[in-house]
C-alpha cells in the first residue's frame, strides 16, 4: 500500500467512529428526552391530585424545555416541518403557563 492509500483507509475508520459517537449521543438524548417529561408528568399529575396550585409551573418548565430541544432537532436537519410546529405550539405553551404562573404569585 503506498502512503496516500493509507490515508485513506485512516481518514475512512476515523469516520466510521464519528458515527457510531453520533448515534450513541442520539439514543441518549432520546433517553433524557423522554425520561425528563416522563418525571416532570408525574409530579404534575401529583400536584393536580393534592390540589396544589403550582401545576403551571411545571408547564412552564416543560414548555420551555420542549422549545429548547426542538430548537436543537430542527437545527440538526431533523423533521424540520415537524419540529418547526412543536417550537410555535411550545413557546405558546410557554406563555400561556409563564403568565398564568406569574398571576399565581401575583406579580401581575
Amino acid at each position: 500500500m503506498d502512503k496516500e492509500k493509507l490515508l485513506e483507509k485512516i481518514n475512512e475508520e476515523k469516520q466510521d467512529l464519528d458515527e457510531r459517537e453520533k448515534h450513541l449521543k442520539d439514543v441518549s438524548y432520546h433517553w433524557a428526552f423522554w425520561g425528563v417529561y416522563l418525571v416532570l408528568a408525574i409530579i404534575y399529575v401529583l400536584r393536580m391530585i393534592k390540589g396544589l396550585d403550582f401545576t403551571y409551573d411545571l408547564v412552564m418548565i416543560m414548555m420551555g424545555q420542549a422549545g429548547f430541544m426542538s430548537f436543537s432537532l430542527y437545527r440538526n436537519g431533523r423533521n424540520r416541518k415537524l419540529n418547526l410546529i412543536f417550537i410555535v405550539i411550545s413557546i405558546v405553551l410557554f406563555f400561556v403557563a409563564t403568565y398564568l404562573t406569574m398571576g399565581n404569585y401575583e406579580i401581575i
